[in-house]
């Protein structure tokens, strides 16, 4: 039985999966999946044998269609898909992080820069245009501004008018980022990270002001904002100096969810972890080690 058994595997292995490596690595993949604010569009990315293109779908007429002709394999991401107010339009980032040394990927070797920049695309007409430099758009309730990151700063531009300049959303110490618009577009929350620890801000868009309503030495990241931007809630975790890597670590000092009430920003632990196994926060999968 136990031969009968190992027969018919092998016959599967070789007829049911003879397959070549440019058969497994044809089919595209998808990423990026963004839906329009009305819920009858959905968009994403294709990267069909490294050649990557916005192709946007209606879930209830079964269509697809690519709204973006890019040939070949550059090795040029697309990703930070954000539809228009209106739903005519998709921002995008085309373009690679750079390393350490402000030097952006270029596997292509090509003899043109690869840094990132954001675009737009109308998905009717399917015409494209470069918006300026940068990553991480996001776009105000009212659609009238949009604000991105350059250089690990927050900048603005009008995109009402053709002619607008791009200016400092606002200034702050750290690394910013994280972005995020509340419901009614009064406000942002970022990040900003230091050398051993991270802040959540708010920017206060009509006053143009920051403050950071609950500091702490600790690293506090991926803020979000409540359905009527009257609170956010984010993560908080302790820093570790000189942490090994690839090294086991079960245990640590528990990570927290805190919320920050905007109006009195007193802010509240909601869930802790609890110590021993399982307190390390896990912001990747698989896990692997930390679990």
């Amino acid at each position: 039985m136990k031969k009968i058994l190992f027969i018919l595997l092998l016959f599967n292995l070789h007829f049911g999966f003879a397959q070549t490596i440019s058969d497994l690595l044809s089919p595209a993949f998808p990423s990026e999946l963004v839906k329009s604010h009305d819920g009858n569009l959905v968009a994403w990315v294709f990267n069909r044998q490294g050649t990557r293109n916005i192709y946007v779908g209606s879930p209830d007429k079964n269509n697809v269609v690519p709204i973006t002709q890019f040939t070949g394999d550059e090795g040029l991401e697309i990703n930070n898909l954000v539809f228009a107010a209106n739903d005519s339009k998709i921002y995008f980032v085309r373009g690679n992080a750079t390393n350490l040394k402000g030097e952006a990927a270029n596997p292509a070797q090509l003899q043109y820069t690869t840094e990132q920049n954001i675009y737009v695309v109308d998905i009717v007409t399917r015409n494209i245009k470069k918006i300026t430099q940068g990553t991480a758009p996001k776009l105000s309730p009212d659609g009238k501004m949009l604000v991105f990151l350059k250089g690990g700063k927050p900048w603005k531009v009008n995109i009402e008018k053709d002619s607008s300049a791009v200016q400092p959303l606002f200034l702050s110490r750290g690394t910013i980022s994280g972005l995020q618009f509340n419901s009614s577009g009064t406000a942002l929350l970022f990040v900003s990270s230091r050398d051993e620890h991270a802040f959540i801000g708010v920017y206060e868009v009509a006053s143009n002001k920051i403050y950071f309503p609950d500091p702490s030495t600790y690293e506090d990241a991926d803020p979000v904002w409540n359905s009527d931007g009257t609170q956010f809630a984010f993560v908080r975790q302790p820093f570790v100096k000189n942490e090994v890597l690839f090294a086991p670590k079960l245990t640590a000092q528990p990570w927290q969810i805190r919320v920050v009430h905007l109006l009195t920003q007193k802010a509240v632990t909601v869930f802790k972890a609890d110590e021993g196994v399982g307190s390390v926060f896990v912001d990747d999968l698989p896990a692997g080690n930390k679990l």
